[in-house]
C-alpha cells in the first residue's frame, strides 16, 4: 500500500471531487481515480461512490479514512524525529581520497588501479595530483591528504629527506617493498645470465626504466635513459639495445602474452613504495583500505 495513495484518498474524501484533487497535487483526475482503485483492488473493497454530486465514501470507505489519517500522522512525525539525524547525513563529509604521487608513479599501471578503485568504491572520491617531492610535501596538511613515492631505503635516512619531513610535521612508513629485475629479449647475450649484478649492469650502454622504478641507486648519467612509453622501451630491448629495469608486478602488467623477453634476477637494492602523511594524525579508514590495495597492486 503506498502512502502516495492514501494521501490521494484522503484529500478526496475532503473535496469529493476527483478534479480539484488531481488540481492540488498538480497531476490528472486518471491518476487519482487509478490510484482509488489500487487501493480497492488490494483491500478488496469498494471505497468510492460516484455520481453526479461527486464521489462520496463507502462504509469500508470511512472505515479506511480513519486509518489513512493516522498512517500519514504518524509518517509525518516520523519524518520530523527523523529530521536531525537526516541533516547530519546530508552534512556528512563525503570520503575523499588526496592522493599525490611523484610524475615516476604516475603509469598506465598506476592509474589503472586507480580507475578499477573509483569504480568499484563509486562512495569515495578520488583527487589525484602528480608533484615533485619537494611541492608534495608542503600539501599534506590534513589526515585526508597522502603522499606514495617510489623511493630506496637508504635514500629515506638522509638527512636531506629527514629535514624535509620534519620543517613540514610529516612521518612516513613502507607501503611495499619489490624487487628489481633486468629484462632483456631472448636473443640477447644476456638472456642466459642467472644473475645480472650491479656493476655488470653499470657497462651496459643504456639502461631503460618505467616510471615507477626509477631512483638513484641505479641512474647513472652515462648510460641510463629514462623511456616513458612502455613501447619505445620494448622496441630498445628487443633491438638489444639496452635492458629494462621493472619490478615483477611491472613486467606482468606491460609484458603479458609476450614469451620474446625474459626476466632476469639483479642484486639492486629494492624499490620501496612509501606513504608519507601528516604526523600524529590517524589515517582514516577509507584511506587506509585504499592503501592496503594499492600496495598489493605494486
Amino acid at each position: 500500500m503506498k502512502t502516495e495513495h492514501l494521501l490521494y484518498f484522503v484529500d478526496l474524501a475532503e473535496t469529493q471531487a476527483l478534479s480539484r484533487t488531481a488540481e492540488k497535487f498538480f497531476t490528472s483526475h486518471q491518476v487519482i481515480k487509478k490510484a482509488i482503485l489500487s487501493l480497492e483492488e488490494e483491500l478488496n473493497v469498494k471505497l468510492i461512490e460516484t455520481s453526479n454530486q461527486g464521489a462520496t465514501l463507502t462504509e469500508s470507505g470511512e472505515i479506511l479514512l480513519n486509518y489513512a489519517q493516522s498512517i500519514l500522522h504518524c509518517e509525518d512525525a516520523l519524518k520530523k524525529e527523523l529530521e536531525p539525524f537526516s541533516q547530519e547525513q546530508r552534512n556528512r563529509k563525503k570520503a575523499v581520497i588526496q592522493l599525490y604521487i611523484t610524475p615516476y608513479l604516475t603509469d598506465k599501471l598506476i592509474l589503472s588501479f586507480i580507475g578499477e578503485y573509483q569504480t568499484k568504491n563509486p562512495k569515495v572520491t578520488m583527487e589525484l595530483n602528480s608533484l615533485p617531492v619537494e611541492l608534495i610535501l608542503t600539501q599534506l596538511d590534513t589526515a585526508e591528504k597522502i603522499s606514495i613515492i617510489p623511493t630506496i631505503e637508504v635514500a629515506t635516512h638522509e638527512e636531506s629527506f629527514q629535514n624535509m619531513l620534519e620543517e613540514n610535521g610529516l612521518e612516513f612508513f613502507i607501503l611495499a617493498e619489490r624487487a628489481l629485475y633486468a629484462c632483456t629479449h631472448t636473443k640477447t647475450k644476456w638472456a642466459k645470465c642467472a644473475v645480472l649484478k650491479e656493476k655488470e649492469l653499470e657497462g651496459i650502454s643504456m639502461l631503460v626504466s618505467s616510471n615507477i622504478t626509477l631512483n638513484t641507486q641505479f641512474v647513472r648519467p652515462k648510460n641510463q635513459q629514462m623511456v616513458n612509453s612502455i613501447e619505445a622501451q620494448k622496441s630498445l630491448i628487443k633491438m638489444g639495445k639496452g635492458i629494462g629495469i621493472f619490478t615483477q608486478k611491472e613486467f606482468e602488467y606491460y609484458f603479458k602474452n609476450e614469451n620474446k623477453y625474459v626476466l632476469i634476477p639483479t642484486d639492486i637494492g629494492p624499490v620501496q613504495y612509501i606513504c608519507i602523511h601528516k604526523k600524529e594524525l590517524e589515517i582514516p579508514d577509507h584511506i587506509q583500505t585504499f592503501l592496503n590495495q594499492f600496495a598489493s597492486c605494486l
